[in-house]
């Protein structure tokens, strides 16, 4: 059997080393081929409201799937060109009036790209709770008491000793469900 430096596995690009570079790139470059078709909307003067709508559904979507997977081992270099389609995705939708990042976030109601990954993470680890095949992922923690202390973890954090393990999805999924 050939070994593989990367394998596509429903529709995640896993490398070997576990760094998700190939697939951020994946991902960026498909955004990039249809925010072009939205700018070749732009310039069929489409309301800016109408622009946002086809990019949330037809762009963002991409940026979006398998998140649990693979947003807990981003690098900064991963964050910034993920962002980065958001910011081109802006400047196209507000055209002239786009004015930064921030106050395009504002302007069009839009939450922030590393914001929505972490509430999309939270989401789908409380629905892992609550399904009946998944909740044996996340280990309640044996000196939980039902009390209110300042430092209450209902679910035991995994131990890690490395960096790569504490950046896996399981142990960021029980830190979202301690954060709830």
């Amino acid at each position: 059997m050939a070994k593989v430096s990367v394998t596509k596995i429903l529709g995640v690009q896993v490398q070997d080393d576990l760094k998700w570079d190939e697939h951020v790139n994946g991902m960026v470059s498909k955004c990039r081929q249809r925010l072009h078709m939205l700018s070749r909307l732009k310039k069929f003067r489409m309301p800016p409201t109408d622009l946002l709508t086809v990019y949330q559904s037809y762009v963002h979507p991409i940026i979006e799937y398998a998140v649990p997977v693979w947003h807990p081992g981003l690098t900064g270099n991963n964050r910034r060109a993920l962002e980065s389609i958001h910011k081109r995705a802006f400047r196209i939708i507000l055209g002239a009036d786009y004015e930064g990042y921030n106050r395009a976030l504002q302007t069009l109601s839009v939450q922030n790209t590393d914001e929505r990954r972490h509430e999309l993470c939270a989401n789908f680890a409380s629905s892992c709770l609550n399904s009946r095949r998944y909740p044996s992922w996340f280990d309640v923690n044996q000196g939980h008491h039902g009390m209110q202390l300042r430092n209450t973890r209902i679910f035991a954090e995994p131990r890690c000793r490395t960096s790569r393990r504490h950046n896996s999805p399981i142990p960021f999924l029980t830190k979202c469900l301690n954060q709830v």
